[in-house]
C-alpha cells in the first residue's frame, strides 16, 4: 500500500514534469485507490473495524475493543498487520497500532459520511478511555473532537486542573469555548478558566472569570481550589501577604485531590518565595514536587524544582544552585523536555553564578536562557525582571547610556502590580546601583533607590545600596550612618552577599578617613565572606580604592588563594592595575624585612638617608600599609625578603 501511495502523482503546472503533491485521503483518486486495492478484498467485519479504529491516531488492543463495542480485536489486527494495512510499534505499556496518515484520512472521511453522531460517539469513547489511562491531553483532544458538551464537561471536570499543571492551559481554554453557556457559568468551570488564564499570564481575564466568593457551604475541594487561585492572582497583581494570611491555614494538610493540592501548594510556595519566607517556600515546594512526581504532572514538578533552586540562590548557596540546576536539567530531559518558563529560569541561575564569579564565557549563556523566558510570554513579571538583568549585563557595552539607565529603572525597580521576590531586588539592586554610576545617571539612581527602599522595607540591603550611593557622591558621613545599622546587626540583610558589599563600602570609607590598617581589616572581612561562593564581581565593582587595597596584599585576608583569583580576574578585566615596585624599591623592601634601619640601608645602597625615606614612602603607598609589621607581611606575599 505504501508503495502505491508514494507513486501517485498529478500533473504540475509544467506538464513536462511529474511532481509529487501532498496526498489527501478524501481526494477522489485516493478514495478510488483504497476502495479498489485495500477494502475490496476485506470482509464487512474487517472494514467496520478499520473505520472505528481510525478515530485515534494510535490505538492498542484494549482501545480497539472499546471502539468496537466489545468485539474481539486480536484476529482483525493480526490480519491487517499481515496485509500491511496497519503498522505496529512497541508502546510504553502495550503494542500500539496506527494507519498510514492518508489511509486514516480516507477512513475518517467515510466514517463522517455516516453522520456526525457516529463520529461523536466514537470520539467520546476514545476521550473516556484516554482519561481512564491518565492521558489527559489525548482525552481532552478527543472530547473536543466529539463536539459533545457533556463529554467535554466530564473531561474538564476530571482532567482540567491536571492539564493546567502539565502545561496545557491553552487547550483547557479552547475546550471551555465548546461548552454550553450554562456550563461556563458553573463555579468550578469558572475557577478552572481563571486558573488557565492565570497560567497564561492574563490576570485581568482571570479576575473576570472568577465566581463570587462562596459561603460557608463551600466544599473542601472548592476551598482549596479557590485558595490556589487567590494566591496565583496575587502573584500576578500584588497583595501576596494578605493572600497568604487568608490561605495558609487551609494548606498545611493535603485534601487527597492531587491536582488541587499540587496547584495550591505551588502557588503558596511561589508566594512565600516572593515575600522572602524561604523556609516556608521550600516546605510547600517539596509538597508540590512530591505530589506532581507521583501523578505525572511534569510542568508542576519543574516549577517546584525551580522554586527550590531559586531559594538556594537567594540563600547565597551559589555552588548548590549549579548542582541542583544540573539535576533538574536531567529530570527535564527524562520528562521529555516540556516547555516551562520556570525550568528556563533555573538555566538563567545556572549561568548567573559564573557572572557573579566573573567567568564571562559561561555568563553569556544567561542571556540566551533569559531571552527564552521573555519570549515565552506566560510570566510577564518574571520576563520584566529578566529584561532588566539583560540590560544590567549589557550596561558596560552600550552606546546609549541614558536609554539603558531608563530601562534599568523600569525593569528592576519594585512594582506592586508586577511583583517579584524581594530577594531578587536585593540581588540585582547593588549591581544596578553600580550600573547607574557607570552610566553617570545619579537622578535615575536616586529614583531607583527610593523604589528599593519602599520594596525592601526594613531589610538592610536597601541601606547598603544607599551607602554605596553616598560613597560615590563623597557623602562619607551619610554612608557611615547607612552602614552602621547593617554592620551592627540592627538591620539584617535578606541576601548574604549584601554584607560583602557593606564591608567593601566600609573599607573604602576607612581609606578616605586615612585609616589604612582598618581598611585592610574591612577588606579582609569582605573577602572572607565572598570566598565560599566566589563573589568576585562584587569586589570588582566596588569603589576604585578597593583595587588599590587588594593590590597591596597587606593583610592575611588579601593574601589568600581567593584573593589571588580575584586579583587575576580583575587584572584580566582591566579593573586592577597593580603599581609595580621599582628595582631599587624592591631592594629597600627586602632590607626592611630583615629589620635593617634606614641608615643601614643608606650605607648598603650608597644613597642618602632622605632618598631611602622617599623609597620607603613609595613602598608604603604602593603596598597600602602603615607600619613595619604590615610591610613585612606584604613583602612575603610578593615573595620578597
Amino acid at each position: 500500500m505504501a508503495t502505491g501511495l508514494q507513486l501517485m502523482v498529478v500533473p504540475a503546472i509544467d506538464e513536462s514534469h511529474l511532481t509529487p503533491l501532498p496526498l489527501r485521503g478524501d481526494a477522489q483518486a485516493v478514495a478510488d485507490y483504497f476502495l479498489e486495492e485495500v477494502l475490496a478484498d476485506l470482509d464487512e467485519e474487517l472494514r467496520e473495524f478499520l473505520l472505528v479504529t481510525s478515530v485515534p491516531e494510535v490505538f492498542t488492543l484494549e482501545l480497539a475493543q472499546a471502539l468496537s463495542k466489545g468485539t474481539p480485536t486480536t484476529m482483525p489486527i493480526d490480519r491487517l498487520v499481515r496485509l500491511s494495512v496497519v503498522a505496529a510499534q512497541p508502546g510504553d505499556e502495550a503494542v500500539e497500532y496506527h494507519y498510514h496518515p492518508v489511509l486514516r484520512e480516507f477512513l475518517l472521511a467515510r466514517l463522517r459520511a455516516r453522520g456526525r453522531s457516529t463520529v461523536e460517539a466514537l470520539e467520546a469513547i476514545a476521550a473516556e478511555w484516554f482519561a481512564g489511562r491518565q492521558d489527559h491531553p489525548a482525552a481532552l483532544r478527543h472530547a473536543i473532537l466529539s463536539g459533545d458538551p457533556e463529554c467535554i464537561e466530564v473531561i474538564l471536570r476530571r482532567c482540567g486542573m491536571h492539564l493546567i499543571l502539565t502545561g496545557h492551559a491553552a487547550a483547557v481554554l479552547e475546550a471551555i469555548t465548546h461548552v454550553s453557556p450554562r456550563l461556563r457559568a458553573d463555579p468550578a468551570v469558572r475557577m478552572l478558566l481563571a486558573a488557565a488564564e492565570l497560567d497564561l499570564g492574563d490576570a485581568s481575564a482571570a479576575a473576570a472569570a472568577l465566581p463570587s466568593l462562596a459561603g460557608a457551604g463551600e466544599s473542601v475541594a472548592a476551598r482549596r481550589w479557590r485558595t490556589g487561585i487567590d494566591l496565583h492572582t496575587a502573584l500576578r497583581r500584588g497583595g501576596l501577604l494578605e493572600a497568604l494570611d487568608r490561605g495558609e491555614p487551609d494548606l498545611d494538610e493535603p485534601i487527597g485531590e492531587a491536582p488541587l493540592d499540587t496547584y495550591a501548594h505551588l502557588q503558596a510556595a511561589m508566594g512565600e518565595l516572593y515575600v522572602g519566607r524561604l523556609d516556608r517556600a521550600d516546605e510547600f515546594a517539596r509538597l508540590a514536587s512530591d505530589q506532581a512526581r507521583t501523578t505525572g504532572m511534569a510542568a508542576a514538578e519543574l516549577q517546584a524544582g525551580a522554586i527550590l533552586n531559586t531559594s538556594a540562590l537567594f540563600r547565597g548557596r551559589l555552588r548548590d544552585v549549579v548542582d541542583s540546576a544540573t539535576r533538574l536539567d536531567d529530570r527535564w530531559q527524562a520528562l521529555g523536555r516540556p516547555e516551562s518558563p520556570f525550568y528556563e529560569v533555573t538555566r538563567v541561575w545556572r549561568y548567573w553564578v559564573p557572572y557573579e564569579a566573573m567567568r564571562e564565557d559561561d555568563a553569556e549563556c544567561a542571556l540566551i536562557a533569559a531571552a527564552a523566558v521573555i519570549d515565552n510570554g506566560s510570566e510577564p513579571a518574571i520576563a520584566r525582571g529578566l529584561r532588566g538583568m539583560l540590560s544590567l549585563v549589557r550596561a558596560e557595552r552600550t552606546d546609549g547610556p541614558h536609554d539603558v539607565a531608563l530601562e534599568l529603572l523600569d525593569t528592576l525597580a519594585p512594582r506592586d502590580d508586577a511583583p517579584l521576590p524581594v530577594h531578587w531586588y536585593a540581588m540585582m539592586g547593588s549591581f544596578a546601583v553600580h550600573a547607574f554610576h557607570r552610566l553617570e545617571e545619579p537622578t535615575l539612581r536616586d529614583c531607583f533607590l527610593e523604589a528599593m527602599t519602599r520594596g525592601l522595607g526594613a531589610a538592610g540591603d536597601a541601606g547598603v545600596m544607599r551607602a554605596m550611593a553616598a560613597l560615590h557622591d563623597r557623602r562619607h558621613g551619610l554612608a557611615r550612618e547607612e552602614l552602621a545599622t547593617v554592620l551592627e546587626g540592627a538591620a539584617p540583610c535578606l541576601l548574604p552577599a549584601s554584607l560583602i558589599d557593606a564591608w567593601l563600602v566600609e573599607a573604602a570609607l576607612d581609606v578616605h578617613a586615612g585609616e589604612p590598617d582598618r581598611a585592610q581589616l574591612s577588606l579582609a572581612t569582605a573577602l572572607a565572606l565572598a570566598e565560599p561562593e566566589g563573589h568576585a564581581r562584587r569586589v570588582a565593582l566596588a569603589d576604585p580604592v578597593i583595587g588599590r587595597l587588594l593590590a597591596a596584599r597587606a593583610t592575611p585576608g588579601s593574601r589568600t588563594r581567593f584573593a589571588d583569583e580575584v586579583r587575576e580576574r580583575l587584572a584580566t578585566a582591566g579593573v586592577l592595575v597593580e603599581e609595580e615596585l621599582t628595582e631599587r624599591e624592591r631592594v629597600v623592601l627586602a632590607a626592611l624585612t630583615r629589620r635593617a634601619t634606614l641608615r643601614q640601608i643608606a650605607q648598603q645602597e650608597f644613597i642618602s638617608p632622605n632618598t631611602v625615606k622617599t623609597h620607603v614612602r613609595n613602598i608604603y603607598r604602593k603596598l597600602g600599609v602603615s607600619d613595619r609589621e604590615a610591610v613585612t607581611a606584604a613583602a612575603h606575599a610578593l615573595g620578597i625578603g
